[in-house]
């Protein structure tokens, strides 16, 4: 595993939440880990947004968020990111909410040597 992930997990309305995820890349740009909190539910909304300043990624980043099966929950969202603004993202996969039951294993890349992104997850539990 490279980079470093810290995360939170807070139940924001009923049955929803907002998981956090605060990324650090390595020197070589990267992060590559797997959540701790296991999401049992559908994801509504997924925000990427990038750090400014000294830890500003290199614009046209890329993210990519896989379940236990391997599928992109940002369905291929997550590629050529601007370093200058948020992306927000409805994942669909034919037309309904990505169903997810499993961790997730988060993989930056061509982020920059020590670059910051938080990856903010909506998601209701069922």
């Amino acid at each position: 595993m490279a980079g470093t992930l810290s995360e939170s997990d807070v139940r924001v309305a009923g049955l929803a939440h907002e998981l956090t995820l605060d990324l650090t890349s390595t020197a070589g740009g990267a992060v590559t880990e797997d959540t701790s909190k296991k999401l049992g539910g559908f994801v509504l909304n997924v925000g990427i947004r990038p750090d400014s300043g000294g830890t500003q990624p290199t614009d046209q980043f890329d993210l990519v968020i896989n379940d236990a099966y391997g599928r992109d929950i940002l369905r291929a969202g997550g590629g050529n990111l601007s370093n200058s603004s948020d992306t927000w993202l409805t994942p669909v996969i034919d037309d309904g909410l990505v169903f997810v039951n499993s961790l997730l294993s988060v993989v930056l890349s061509n982020a920059g040597d020590s670059k910051g992104v938080t990856v903010i997850i909506y998601w209701a539990e069922i």
